[in-house]
């Protein structure tokens, strides 16, 4: 009896775990994911989880190109690429007989006065809308891809909120890369859109080489990330399909825009 009642005892004194708050849940984003998600896993979802860090990232992306459009030089390259981008289109289409010498002069015309005015707050207001918008209707479309795979491909207990907390916690890796991408565009005077290796190199985005150039130390480590967050939220006996579905989409993606700008001469600067 005695014996019984001191494993009862023990039983009683054990710690319960406690929930992570939300800092917790970041910080140990980057310190250990693996024991973060599944103590996030032990309690209900929440939507802040993903709305607030996701929101940041997006806060801190409009900061970022505004930070970087004031400086000049990095303004002009800016307006340069756009320029030279819609010329080559407007050309193409001139040469196909779509559009004629003044139709073409005219909407030149048209985009030098628009990039003219990047800086200012319409201009920039716009853009934080269109960032804002888009952002968020490319993570949802991209958490339901997840989802549908994790459902009913891999058979798992998936949620379409567990998708979104996942990702959304994740986004405070794309978050130092915003903050490590402004600092060096600053200080080398030059438009650097993430920390890629074409993102240092002047490779054409239609050449092959570029297509090798997508190595992303950030990207990697966000996409690792949001594969063990998956595999332990959704309890998945083996994270390796997490890893191939989260790198295999990636790279799927990269070669469809690689094809596209190779075949539509619009997306040729994207």
């Amino acid at each position: 009896m005695s014996e019984n009642y001191n494993e009862q005892e023990g039983l009683q004194e054990e710690p319960m775990q406690e929930e992570l708050g939300l800092t917790d849940k970041i910080v140990g984003v980057l310190s250990s994911p693996a024991a973060t998600f599944s103590s996030v896993a032990a309690f209900p979802l929440k939507t802040i989880d993903w709305l607030l860090p996701f929101s940041i990232l997006l806060i801190l992306i409009i900061g970022s190109n505004f930070v970087k459009t004031s400086n000049p030089a990095i303004a002009a390259e800016i307006q340069d690429q756009q320029r030279q981008r819609v010329y080559k289109m407007l050309d193409e289409q001139k040469k196909e007989g779509k559009l004629t010498t003044e139709q073409v002069n005219e909407q030149k015309e048209r985009l030098d006065d628009q990039l003219k005015n990047m800086n200012s707050p319409i201009y920039l207001i716009i853009q934080g809308v269109s960032i804002f918008v888009g952002a968020f209707l490319i993570f949802f479309i991209i958490c339901g891809i997840y989802f549908l795979i994790a459902k009913f491909g891999f058979k798992d207990n998936a949620t379409y909120q567990g998708v979104m907390v996942a990702n959304g916690l994740v986004a405070v890796i794309s978050m130092i890369q915003v903050l490590i991408t402004t600092i060096l565009s600053m200080a080398m005077n030059k438009f650097i859109p993430d920390t890629s290796i074409n993102s240092f190199m002047a490779i054409d985005r239609t050449s092959p080489l570029y297509f090798a150039g997508i190595v992303d130390p950030f990207k990697i480590w966000s996409y690792a990330v949001i594969a063990i967050a998956m595999s332990k939220l959704f309890k998945a006996e083996d994270a390796k399909k997490y890893y191939f579905m989260v790198f295999g989409i990636w790279i799927g993606w990269e070669v469809l825009f690689f094809i596209l700008r190779k075949f539509v001469p619009f997306m040729a600067g994207m």
